[in-house]
């Protein structure tokens, strides 16, 4: 899967589709249990994660279980005698998770169930290395792998790790691919950044927007608060400036993006209110 830039949402917004490098040693060969399709409807349907390119037929992706507002930017082969060559590109949003080859594998993984069996299905030498970055990051809290690496200290770690991939909208190859290349490691083992909750960020965000600006937001708009203010905090935790509060944030970043409209808003409403109290002196 190749490295996205710029997508373009529905609505002609933009927004930074996800980078994915994969780390080639880890194998993507973590399938659901048997009989399941994975958890794909853990975090709601509503939910929109990073954009993933997909890379598919157009006969494949007439199979293709994908809700409507789940795709932008979609691209076509030119035609040819058989339809079913016909490669389509386009950027997905949904919870299912995109493997290293911009295709849909399964969905969420149960990170209760599913962490055992991938971290005990790895090779020792590719183990060591998922280990060591998510010892890096954080995940094991203040604890330390264990001596055999697949102990109970281990999978919980692995459960992070996981839970990282669902937020990612991706499979293991490729989350250990961003996780390393990404994401900053966390300064000493006794540590772990959680980042704020993303559908609370963006509920702020959006109430903010809408009574500042007298509308609804973009998703294109509110992706870059809610990435924005996630960084903010990640930078908090690693010693820097501290995080605003998030009501804070949303109403700097939105009168720093919508400046005049948000004082032609603030104006209108202003005359609004001075024209209902001279007619009840009237």
């Amino acid at each position: 899967m190749k490295p996205m830039d710029k997508t373009k949402t529905g609505d002609g917004t933009s927004t930074d589709s996800a980078p994915v490098t994969v780390d080639p040693n880890l194998s993507a060969n973590a399938p659901a249990p048997e009989g399941s399709a994975g958890s794909a409807d853990t975090l709601g349907k509503d939910v929109k994660l990073p954009a993933r390119r997909i890379v598919t037929t157009t006969q494949g992706l007439a199979s293709m279980n994908i809700a409507k507002g789940e795709f932008s930017n979609q691209t076509m082969s030119e035609s040819s005698p058989n339809m079913r060559s016909q490669t389509v590109e386009f950027d997905y949003t949904g919870t299912q998770l995109v493997n290293n080859r911009g295709v849909i594998e399964r969905g969420q993984y149960d990170v209760t169930k599913e962490a055992a069996s991938i971290l005990t299905g790895l090779s020792p030498d590719v183990r060591r290395g998922l280990v060591a970055v998510m010892q890096s990051h954080g995940m094991y809290g203040g604890s330390k792998p264990s001596n055999t690496l697949v102990q109970s200290v281990d999978i919980g770690a692995t459960q992070e790790f996981l839970l990282f991939a669902n937020s990612q909208g991706v499979t293991v190859d490729v989350a250990m691919g961003l996780l390393k290349n990404n994401y900053p490691a966390v300064a000493g083992t006794g540590r772990r950044f959680r980042p704020p909750a993303r559908q609370d960020v963006m509920s702020v965000f959006e109430e903010a927007i809408g009574r500042i600006l007298g509308r609804a937001a973009t998703p294109g708009v509110t992706e870059r608060f809610v990435k924005a203010f996630t960084e903010m905090n990640r930078k908090e935790f690693a010693g820097g400036e501290t995080a605003p509060n998030v009501q804070v944030a949303a109403e700097a970043q939105i009168k720093q993006e919508f400046g005049p409209e948000a004082q032609a808003v603030g104006a209108l409403s202003l005359m609004n209110v001075l024209d209902k109290a001279i007619k009840g002196i009237q």
